[in-house]
């Protein structure tokens, strides 16, 4: 069963619902380009109307602002709540915890010399003048390069 409150030209929640002579509601834009495009023809039924006039629909309206506005006490409530504010805190300690326990094995590893002893590579990682990184000894590995490019 389709929603109700759903125009069934434009297939989105009404805007202005307005009902036309074939009886059924669409939304004020949506019938209004349909009756500009075809003339008093139902978009529903496919038949003639009588008319091309169209009438508020105050019930659907209401019902509109009425979902509209339960949704917005259960946002409401739901952002207010005891358990969600609980919640909430709860992660941000967890946070909190995980920061402090990354930061303490960083500064363990650091001061027990763990990256320079256990590296791959040649040499600890450094940060070059230039903002990019670089490697202890690259220097020396750069002279040595260009000597033997020399001898070349």
């Amino acid at each position: 069963m389709p929603d109700p409150l759903v125009c069934p030209l434009s297939g989105a929640r009404f805007n202005a619902p307005m009902v036309a002579a074939d009886g059924y509601t669409y939304d004020h834009a949506a019938i209004e380009a349909w009756l500009d495009k075809r003339g008093p023809v139902s978009p529903t039924t496919g038949e003639e109307m009588e008319s091309s006039a169209l009438i508020p629909n105050r019930v659907v309206g209401a019902l509109i602002n009425r979902r509209a506005a339960r949704i917005q006490k259960k946002a409401t409530k739901l952002t207010r709540s005891p358990e969600c504010l609980a919640n909430l805190l709860f992660f941000l300690a967890a946070l909190v915890v995980l920061a402090l326990g990354v930061a303490h094995i960083e500064r363990t590893t650091r001061d027990e010399g763990h990256f320079a002893s256990n590296s791959s590579l040649d040499g600890v990682v450094k940060h070059g003048v230039d903002g990019g990184f670089m490697y202890e000894g690259y220097d020396e590995h750069r002279r040595h390069d260009m000597e033997a490019a020399e001898a070349i």
